[in-house]
């Protein structure tokens, strides 16, 4: 018994369609990509890294990559191909989360629940320097320390000048 439910343990494992892990998440007993896998903009032109690597994987499937994103034309897994991939079409091949901009850590205890961030929020200006401070790998600031608060003008002038 014990051996027959590790088999299927390890065999589903094995099976798995995902072969790179990376910008994954464990959802209904299967690894499947996380939203941070495609939240970024390719750095090269689009039409590029479609045509080279396919459109993107869609977050919670778990269809593998392509398999240019992380092997090289003898079909063995490359850290060189890999970075490549992920300093040019990090959107197309599921690896945004691996990108300077978006691998970072959020704060342990944010004033706002990261996982309710939008990619609105993360572009208005009310929002902005909060986001960065407390939720910088959800909006792609891990590059760009903190953001001056927007006072809108209330604090140019001092009551004791």
């Amino acid at each position: 018994m014990l051996f027959t439910l590790l088999f299927i343990t390890f065999t589903n494992y094995i099976l798995a369609a995902i072969s790179d892990l990376n910008c994954t998440h464990y959802v209904e007993n299967a690894f499947k990509y996380s939203p941070k896998a495609t939240n970024c903009a390719n750095k090269l032109d689009d039409k590029y890294c479609q045509t080279t690597f396919q459109a993107p994987p869609e977050v919670n499937t778990d269809a593998d990559r392509q398999s240019k994103c992380y092997k090289d034309s003898t079909d063995t897994i490359s850290e060189e191909v890999k970075n490549f991939v992920i300093s040019g079409c990090p959107r197309s091949c599921a690896y945004c989360c691996l990108t300077p901009a978006y691998n970072c850590e959020n704060k342990q205890y944010p004033r706002i629940s990261c996982s309710l961030v939008t990619a609105a929020m993360c572009n208005h200006v009310i929002w902005k320097s909060l986001l960065a401070e407390d939720c910088p790998n959800v909006c792609g600031f891990c590059e760009e320390g903190e953001f001056p608060i927007q006072c809108f003008g209330i604090l140019q002038w001092s009551f004791y000048t």
